[in-house]
C-alpha cells in the first residue's frame, strides 16, 4: 500500500495495524463501526480493545500529518475522506462500474478502454505489506472478486471486438485454476469457436464437465451448457462478433 501527500512525496506509515486500519477504511465503501474495526484488526481470539483501536486511529492521523482530518469519526464509525482520483480503490470501482455499463450496452470499444484503465490500477500481490488477519479476509476477498469480475468483463469486451484468437492462451491458463471457474471455460469455448476451432471448443466443455462431475458430482451450469448448445447448433448469436 502506498500513500502520497499533496506535495507528491510518499507518506511513511507505521508498519502493522496502522497500515491495516487505513487499508480497511479505503477498501470498505462507507463508515466502518468501531466494533467491526476491532474485530477485523484482531489477530487473536478476542477483538482488540476500544482504547487500542483509538490509539491506532491517532497514530494514523499523526502519520498523515496535514491529511489527518481525512480520517473522520462519525456516528456510524470511522471513514477516510478522499476526492476523485485520490484513491485507487475508488477509481478502480468507478471505472469498473462504467465499463460494465458499456458492456451491457454492447459498446465493446468503450468497455474495453474503461476496463483496461481499471485493470492498470491493480498490483499483485494485493496488500502484501499488511499483517495477516484472517478476520478481515472476507473484505479482501470481496475486492479480489471484484477484480476477477472485471477481468472476465474485459475478456467479454475483447471477444465482442473480435479479438478471441488472441485470448486463447490466456484463457487456457485460467481454465486450469482449481476450483474451475466456469466463466473462463465459456469464454474459451467462444474464442475457439469464433476462431474456426469448433471441435476444440466442444472438447473444452467436455473437459469442464468431467472435472465437475469427478470433483463435485455436478454438471456445468446453464451458462457453459448454453454456450455448448449454441456451438452444436451453430447458433447465430454465437457466430456474430459485434463491433
Amino acid at each position: 500500500m502506498r500513500v502520497t501527500g499533496d506535495d507528491g512525496r510518499p507518506v511513511q506509515l507505521p508498519r502493522g495495524r496502522v497500515r491495516h486500519l487505513l487499508a480497511i477504511l479505503l477498501i470498505h465503501d462507507g463508515p466502518v463501526s468501531e466494533d467491526v474495526l476491532r474485530h477485523w484488526l484482531s489477530t487473536g481470539a478476542r477483538p482488540i480493545s476500544g482504547s487500542t483501536l483509538r490509539t491506532h486511529v491517532a497514530a494514523l492521523r499523526r502519520a498523515l500529518g496535514p491529511g489527518a482530518e481525512r480520517v473522520r469519526t462519525e456516528a456510524a464509525g470511522y471513514t477516510v475522506e478522499t476526492s476523485q482520483g485520490e484513491s485507487d480503490v475508488a477509481e478502480f470501482r468507478e471505472l469498473a462500474r462504467r465499463g460494465h455499463e458499456a458492456l451491457r450496452r454492447q459498446d465493446f470499444l468503450e468497455a474495453e478502454a474503461l476496463l483496461e484503465r481499471a485493470a492498470c490500477l491493480w498490483r499483485e500481490p494485493m496488500l502484501a505489506d499488511l499483517p495477516d488477519s484472517p478476520r478481515s479476509t472476507p473484505l479482501v476477498m470481496k475486492l479480489a472478486e471484484e477484480h476477477q469480475l472485471l477481468s472476465e468483463a474485459l475478456i467479454d469486451a475483447k471477444l465482442g471486438l473480435g479479438l478471441g484468437g488472441q485470448l486463447i492462451p490466456e484463457l487456457r491458463v485460467s481454465c486450469e485454476a482449481d476450483p474451475p471457474r466456469e466463466r473462463a471455460f465459456e469464454q474459451l469455448m467462444i474464442a475457439l469457436y469464433r476462431s474456426g476451432r469448433r471441435a476444440e471448443a466442444c472438447d473444452v466443455y467436455k473437459n469442464l464437465r468431467m472435472r465437475l462431475v469427478e470433483s463435485y458430482g455436478a454438471d456445468p451450469g446453464p451458462g457453459a451448457a448454453g454456450v455448448y448448445r449454441q456451438i452444436l447448433t451453430d447458433h447465430e448469436d454465437l457466430r456474430a462478433s459485434a463491433h
